[in-house]
């Protein structure tokens, strides 16, 4: 998975660092700014494990996939190498 940059004000640090690590599987870096947007492997099976928390699913008319994470913050899921 590939963060293409991105920066999260959040009230739980804990809960978020959690979701985005076992959910996602990302790691955190130290310096990134831009849109929040992830390179995933299987674009389905990470869906699923984000629809399986009860959390939303953004599903735009162009195509694209967006999710919510716990605290609202939407964040939008790619194809990637």
């Amino acid at each position: 998975m590939r963060l293409h940059g991105a920066m999260l004000f959040v009230k739980d640090l804990d809960g978020m660092t959690s979701f985005y690590s076992d959910v996602l599987g990302l790691q955190p870096v130290a310096e990134t700014a831009g849109k929040l947007t992830f390179d995933v492997q299987d674009v389905d099976a990470t869906m699923a494990k984000i629809e399986a928390l009860g959390l939303p699913l953004l599903r735009r008319p162009w195509g694209g996939t967006e999710a919510v994470d716990p605290e609202g913050n939407v964040f939008a899921i790619r194809a990637g190498t």
